[in-house]
């Protein structure tokens, strides 16, 4: 191996690594990323690869559309804030389509990078809760652990972002689940525990859906495809109900339907289910005030404030909220033209993830989460996600570019 495929080796470990811990460190190292590709004495052929893929053109569209709502936003402090998250959107996307080394072998040495990393992370989250909770405070371990409200103090970031990564781990490993078949299921089994207890609304429903075609599909393969597919849905269905009688998943499901017509002008933050449901509502409102040009970038956030302050909501405009939604978020900002394009983004990364899912579950699935994610949260509003989202799209991609030379080990 090359001293340079060496680096990028190094460089791409690092950011699996860095990404689930201080955001900034991901930055950081990004920047690193991105002098690695500067300092080549193919530099210039590299830039030419990199603006002649037409893959990476759906990327720059978008970029270029947010640049030029910048322009004319009247809400310039916000706007600079969501472009140097946006910039992510260009230099992946350049940096991995004009040199990218990843291959199998690669690919096994990055998942073992990122399970241990994600395994140091949780064991952090988990000691930090069992210290703070249980030794300080002299709380039950069963219920430190099985409270997700206490993990969420204790957690370097929001158990709801945990869940996305947890879940990616989970669809990596179980792509890979020919290679060492034993230890895989392991690793799908130990996830498993911290995704339940995190019990994301979003992530963990998915999951579920991904097992279930999983298990139908396998059912279809066999022979009496009748007796498989009922055996299929029949595990299925007693799955799901010991996956009820979890107490975290059972009370997360009970106090989202107590909460979801629990609207009143009294509702705040911690009313998650209720809260939602109201922000989706003066979101489209707002929508339908400026439909075509939208409100200007980074103005989603304060005229969404302004609106429920109007509306009457006080409390939960004091606790300054976001869009929840990123789809909205850009309509809001960018009217129909940034939505269409944002959309047609995602359709085509998920387009070329399919065109590959036969050799490769994982990049279709993951996109298919990643879409999910932008329906209930603005994703965008994380640096964490403003950074990874872009890095994973644009290190799976651009894996098979012809002009690319592969990592062999």
């Amino acid at each position: 191996m090359m001293l340079r495929q060496k680096i990028w080796l190094f460089l791409v470990g690092l950011c699996f690594t860095s990404l689930l811990y201080k955001p900034i460190t991901f930055v950081w190292v990004s920047c690193a990323f991105l002098i690695h590709w500067l300092i080549d004495k193919n530099l210039l052929d590299k830039i030419r690869r990199a603006f002649t893929n037409k893959k990476t053109w759906p990327f720059y569209a978008f970029f270029l559309l947010q640049l030029l709502w910048c322009i004319k936003t009247n809400y310039k402090n916000e706007a600079v804030i969501q472009m140097e998250r946006a910039i992510f959107l260009v230099v992946f996307p350049i940096i991995l389509s004009s040199e990218n080394y990843l291959s199998a072998k690669v690919e096994k040495i990055l998942l073992r990078i990122f399970s241990i990393a994600l395994l140091a992370s949780l064991c952090y989250a988990f000691c930090h809760a069992i210290y703070s909770f249980h030794f300080l405070k002299d709380v039950p371990l069963k219920n430190v652990l099985l409270n997700r409200g206490q993990l969420s103090i204790a957690t370097i970031w929001h158990p709801g972002h945990y869940s996305v990564f947890i879940a990616f781990l989970i669809l990596w490993n179980y792509t890979h689940l020919k290679y060492q078949t034993v230890w895989r299921f392991i690793y799908i089994l130990l996830f498993s525990i911290p995704l339940i207890i995190f019990t994301s609304r979003t992530v963990l429903p998915f999951c579920v859906l991904f097992v279930l075609l999983e298990l139908l599909n396998s059912a279809s393969k066999r022979t009496n495809k009748f007796k498989s597919r009922f055996l299929a849905i029949l595990l299925i269905v007693i799955g799901s109900l010991l996956l009820y009688s979890i107490p975290s998943i059972n009370k997360r499901v009970r106090d989202t339907l107590q909460n979801i017509n629990n609207i009143n002008l009294t509702v705040g933050d911690s009313d998650a289910t209720a809260a939602r449901r109201v922000i989706y509502q003066n979101n489209i409102e707002l929508i339908k005030d400026k439909p075509m040009r939208g409100y200007g970038l980074g103005a989603s956030h304060i005229e969404l404030k302004e609106k429920l302050f109007k509306e009457g909501y006080q409390k939960l405009a004091a606790d300054d909220i976001g869009a929840h939604s990123e789809y909205l978020k850009i309509f809001i900002e960018q009217g129909i033209l940034g939505i269409l394009i944002f959309l047609f983004l995602l359709f085509f990364i998920s387009r070329e993830f399919y065109k590959n899912i036969k050799e490769n579950k994982m990049e279709f699935w993951m996109s298919l989460l990643i879409i999910l994610t932008f329906l209930t949260d603005s994703m965008f509003d994380f640096t964490r996600f403003a950074v990874f989202y872009p890095f994973f799209w644009s290190l799976f991609m651009f894996r098979e570019n012809e002009e690319t030379q592969a990592l062999t080990l």
